[in-house]
């Protein structure tokens, strides 16, 4: 099963191991000054964040391989929290090259593709993130 969703990504020079999954307000690394002169750029928006909405916050998806899966290169990113868990899917199906694969979260159990990424973190957040078990066969 093939998803037509593109997720653009933007990576931050200065970020060690994140990247942001979001499209509309790219969020510069801290100590990074915005940069007025990309084109599209949506910065005179980004002022507007002292007024959070549900699940309008960032949120830090670590992805861990299991059982066998091929290992990233950099396995944590930023998606908005107001983005459904199918967007996060369908990146690391892009990511791994595959039509399928196997997430589940804290090794424990799969959510459901149409939960906000803001419900889980709330519920299942570790350290800071989400972390986010794959695995290219049925590993739990």
């Amino acid at each position: 099963m093939e998803h037509s969703s593109d997720v653009p990504i933007s990576t931050d020079a200065d970020a060690t191991d994140s990247t942001q999954l979001s499209p509309e307000l790219p969020t510069p690394a801290e100590g990074e000054a915005s940069s007025e002169t990309q084109p599209g750029s949506a910065t005179s928006q980004a002022t507007s964040d002292s007024t959070p909405q549900r699940g309008a916050g960032s949120v830090v998806v670590m992805f861990k391989a299991a059982g066998g899966a091929p290992i990233l290169k950099q396995t944590k990113f930023k998606i908005q929290g107001g983005e459904k868990f199918i967007k996060a899917v369908d990146f690391l199906r892009k990511l791994l090259h595959r039509d399928s694969v196997f997430v589940y979260l804290n090794s424990a159990f799969s959510p459901a593709m149409d939960e906000l990424i803001s419900t889980l973190y709330e519920g299942y957040g570790l350290d800071g993130k989400l972390v986010v078990n794959y695995s290219i066969t049925p590993a739990w």
